[in-house]
């Protein structure tokens, strides 16, 4: 069977989720173009061989064209991020990993970053690619799999030039340091790729997970997750990854104050909602504190890319009197900051929150289905409005924070 042949899985990238069973004895959905596709297979992967080949040319061309950084044998890891920025720090920071010895890929999206890094000699690529076309054509051996193998049809130049390039890239880095070890997010391509030439890779989430298809998830190292039902869900799944959750400190003296954690959309914020939160907070002589989303701190060029509006609150609030948080993580906030309650919309602040013994308030996104959501956010936290009253009994005295905080963690 395709689904579950480890070797394979990066031939799944970038086929719609939703289009792949979740049991190997189910059919997967097909379209009248793919069945065409699938009658023509054979002179389609045919094909296949002739346009690869020039692709990747093309590609080991065009890599001469950026200035590659002068690596040492010291090397010891490779962060690989997603653009954000705020990624690459806060797994420098978790594992404390000496930057200096270090790849830093800002952005996995953009080849051009790995061009930057290190260029990938013209045998390792040819080699990866005859590796790639071997994966390839041993799908359409398969018997009854006609419409797995005509999605794979669909996006195999793309995968297979861009698989064959990114395992030459680890090649070359296993040459220099055999023990590296990768740091990524869930960035099914490259993580697969490093996979296949056997190097350590290690999955950082960086918020809370969906549901996953294990027929097309990486078999990590290790993956950490921000919660017991996640680490719990991705164990049921029979994943061999060892699953840690990031470990978080029970914060037992508490400041008088509540840090809201502002949404990276401000159309997805009810702003009369969180002034009431905040006149309720003031008239009880709470300290206010603001922390902007990560995505406001991201470069210019990122935030161009990726239609992202930075935007400026005290337009719509304000904020007098309220404190302003720097661009830290939200640990050191909760470490620092000591808040009895922390609001968000449907964050992961939230999650971390009620680890460290706050009380979160969650406003919850207008937008989001929270049902692919492997934490059950909006069952863990106080909605607001609708448990306002519950965060009113406390700050009037007749509920403790501990019984409201054991409250949520049993939901």
């Amino acid at each position: 069977m395709i689904l579950g042949d480890a070797r394979i899985k990066w031939l799944l990238s970038g086929v719609s989720a939703d289009k792949i069973p979740l049991e190997s004895n189910i059919r997967c959905q097909i379209s009248r173009f793919g069945r065409y596709i699938f009658k023509l297979r054979y002179a389609i992967s045919f094909a296949v061989f002739f346009f690869v080949f020039i692709k990747l040319l093309f590609l080991y061309l065009f890599q001469f064209f950026f200035r590659k950084s002068i690596l040492s044998n010291n090397i010891s890891s490779v962060i690989i991020g997603v653009g954000r920025g705020y990624e690459v720090k806060s797994v420098i920071k978790f594992f404390e990993i000496n930057s200096n010895n270090s790849i830093i890929v800002d952005n996995a999206f953009v080849i051009d970053n790995f061009f930057r890094c290190n260029r990938v000699g013209f045998y390792n690529l040819l080699s990866s690619a005859l590796y790639s076309l071997g994966c390839f054509y041993s799908i359409l051996k398969y018997k009854g799999q006609d419409e797995l193998i005509s999605l794979i049809l669909e996006k195999s130049v793309k995968n297979i030039v861009a698989f064959s390039y990114f395992r030459a890239f680890f090649i070359e880095l296993k040459k220099i340091q055999d023990n590296i070890v990768i740091y990524i997010d869930v960035v099914i391509l490259q993580s697969l790729a490093a996979i296949s030439v056997e190097l350590k890779v290690i999955n950082v989430t960086h918020g809370l997970i969906k549901l996953i298809n294990p027929y097309i998830y990486p078999e990590y190292y290790s993956i950490y997750v921000y919660s017991e039902e996640e680490r719990q869900y991705l164990l049921s799944l029979g994943l061999k990854s060892r699953i840690y959750v990031y470990k978080s400190s029970n914060i037992k003296h508490k400041e008088k104050s509540v840090v809201i954690f502002m949404t990276d959309l401000m159309i997805n914020a009810d702003v009369s909602d969180l002034k009431n939160v905040i006149k309720l907070f003031k008239l009880f002589d709470y300290k206010i504190q603001v922390k902007l989303h990560p995505l406001n701190y991201s470069s210019k060029k990122f935030s161009k890319e990726n239609s992202i509006e930075k935007h400026n609150w005290g337009d719509k609030l304000d904020l007098s009197n309220i404190e302003m948080i720097g661009d830290i993580d939200t640990t050191s906030v909760l470490t620092e900051k000591k808040p009895s309650f922390v609001v968000a919309w449907d964050s992961t602040a939230l999650c971390e929150a009620l680890k460290s013994g706050i009380i979160p308030i969650n406003m919850k996104e207008l937008n989001l289905d929270t049902s692919v959501m492997v934490y059950p956010i909006r069952r863990k936290t106080l909605i607001w409005p609708n448990d306002s009253s519950v965060v009113r009994k406390y700050l009037t005295g007749d509920v403790s924070s501990d019984s409201i905080v054991e409250s949520l963690r049993t939901r």
